[in-house]
């Protein structure tokens, strides 16, 4: 008997969007298929560099911003201009005049930037305070020599500092949670942020009736500047990853990418979305990880960003200038290792990508890659190895991905 004996395989399929280790760049995986997201659009502006805060006054309309050489302000989110004021803060925060005029102010470390529709001017604020948020015509804020202390202002807002029955006063948490570094509003109260864990003031009618409640369950250390209500939950980023509070107790997210970010920058809410900003561990770089909670999702926004702000919409401030967030841009996914669970070597044959519009494929075994341009449908990369990597960029939404092999069967 003569001619070649060929080895018994088989064929095996593969669901490439569920393999361990798949990145999303501006989209999201829900229900096996891939939705656009948000995108970070670059901005043609003369924005400054090294934006370490970003502050929208909705009264007076003016946009601020603190870079590394000062103060700027713009009109219209394009043109920024350097501020002739000194202005130095290192916790900065806004909050509106009370008297119903279209002015606001800014908090620095002893000054206000006192903001008009016109010119601003800066004021005297050594109340020894930083830090603030405003609920019922009073400023709330933490204590620049008591770090166990939140101190509240009088009843005609964050200039009132006269000590009373119904005036100024203050309450100081108990030092097991840690020191307090964040106040946010968060349902009708108000929740000191403390180094491990949360207390909460209740702050209504009269100051006598203010009372403070504390949270059980103690968590990892809590970053500072990274607690922010999105979706009904007070979310804030720890050593252990993302945590929320729903107002009852205390959970640790289980989305992906919860634990990605090692040295957080800031942190951002809007449409129940919680953003945040730092050094991704596995990705080596900067990024911005999007944990969509109505949806149930997370993923990256591919930008080193320093400083968020709604200005009417969404903008944010980086290595790159300025940025507004819009959703539905380019869909980018990179699959993780795809083996078709076995470590045998095998030959990739084809690959269905669901997408209606053009797309851009990139397969690697790990030692070649090949890249196919104008992809509808199926790609046939006729690549062989112990896994494959399949990259997708494209615009709109892709429909599965589904990754053909063959493998030899048995010796």
């Amino acid at each position: 008997m003569s001619g070649n004996i060929y080895p018994k395989t088989k064929t095996l399929k593969a669901d490439v969007l569920t393999a361990d280790g798949g990145i999303f760049y501006g989209c999201f995986l829900k229900g096996g298929m891939v939705y656009p997201a948000l995108t970070a659009r670059h901005k043609e502006t003369d924005c400054p560099e090294e934006v370490s805060f970003a502050c929208y006054a909705e009264k007076p309309d003016k946009m601020l911003l603190l870079a590394a050489d000062g103060l700027y302000y713009s009109k219209d989110g394009s043109a920024f201009y350097k501020s002739d004021t000194e202005f130095a803060a290192r916790s900065p925060f806004l909050f509106d005049k009370q008297d119903g005029e279209e002015e606001a102010y800014l908090a620095g470390d002893e000054k206000l930037l006192h903001i008009k529709p016109s010119v601003n001017s800066v004021l005297p604020f050594d109340c020894g305070i930083y830090g603030g948020v405003i609920k019922n015509g009073r400023l709330f804020a933490l204590d620049k020599d008591d770090a166990y202390k939140i101190r509240w202002s009088g009843g005609n807002g964050g200039t009132d500092w006269t000590e009373g029955i119904n005036g100024a006063g203050w309450a100081r948490v108990y030092p097991e949670k840690g020191k307090i570094i964040n106040l946010v509003v968060f349902k009708q109260k108000i929740a000191a942020v403390c180094e491990r864990g949360i207390a909460i003031l209740s702050a209504f009618g009269a100051p006598e009736n203010y009372k403070l409640a504390y949270i059980e369950g103690v968590t990892a250390e809590i970053y500072k500047d990274t607690a922010f209500v999105a979706d009904g939950k007070l979310c804030f980023y720890t050593e252990n990853g993302l945590c929320f509070f729903d107002g009852a107790r205390i959970k640790k997210s289980c989305l992906p990418l919860s634990d990605e970010i090692t040295r957080p920058v800031c942190a951002f809410s809007f449409g129940g979305k919680y953003l945040l900003s730092g050094y991704g561990e596995n990705l080596k770089k900067h990024c911005v990880i999007v944990f969509d909670l109505q949806n149930e999702s997370s993923y990256i926004l591919d930008e080193k960003i320093s400083a968020f702000c709604m200005y009417r919409q969404p903008y944010c401030f980086g290595s790159g200038g300025s940025y507004i967030l819009e959703q539905g841009g380019e869909v980018c996914f990179s699959s993780g290792k795809t083996d078709f669970g076995t470590g045998k070597r095998k030959f990739l044959k084809s690959v269905y990508i669901g997408n209606s519009s053009e797309a851009v494929a990139e397969v690697t075994n790990g030692v070649k890659t090949r890249i196919f341009v104008g992809v509808r449908g199926f790609i046939r990369p006729n690549m062989s190895g112990e896994y494959f990597k399949i990259s997708v960029k494209c615009g709109g939404q892709i429909r599965g991905i589904t990754a053909v092999a063959e493998v030899v069967d048995g010796i």
